[in-house]
């Protein structure tokens, strides 16, 4: 398996900051693909492939099942080969960033989070019917 290029220094403007803190990171192989996945995105770990995925509502092959998230960085994709990017595996994370970082319906991101991301040791604040 070869890893793509993966240059993480682009330019000394930093990101704008969101409202999550790690207390556990850990570097995770991403499945080859295209486009920039978004700190804060959710992500799940497709048993098929064994590679880390972005998390799908009702996906298949453990897809549709949170498993952390994207974090401290954005992941750009290579669709010539795997990339290796940090996921947050237990910290706090806001849901608003979590929505906004998601390609899927709020909705359904809201109802992960409540169900599966306290589980995992994942702390939600902004969001209702959370204890």
């Amino acid at each position: 398996m070869a890893y793509a290029t993966n240059e993480l220094f682009s330019s000394n403007t930093p990101a704008a900051p969101t409202r999550t803190i790690a207390r556990e990171t850990a570097p995770k192989n991403l499945a080859a693909g295209a486009g920039t996945l978004a700190v804060n995105t959710p992500m799940a770990f497709n048993t098929a492939t064994n590679f880390w995925v972005p998390w799908t509502n009702g996906g298949a092959n453990g897809t549709g099942v949170l498993k952390g998230i994207l974090f401290p960085d954005a992941a750009v994709l290579d669709a010539g080969g795997e990339v290796i990017a940090h996921v947050l595996i237990r910290g706090i994370v806001h849901a608003d960033d979590v929505k906004a970082a998601s390609a899927e319906a709020d909705a359904d991101v809201e109802a992960i989070l409540r169900t599966e991301a306290r589980l995992l040791g994942i702390e939600v604040q902004g969001l209702d019917q959370v204890r």
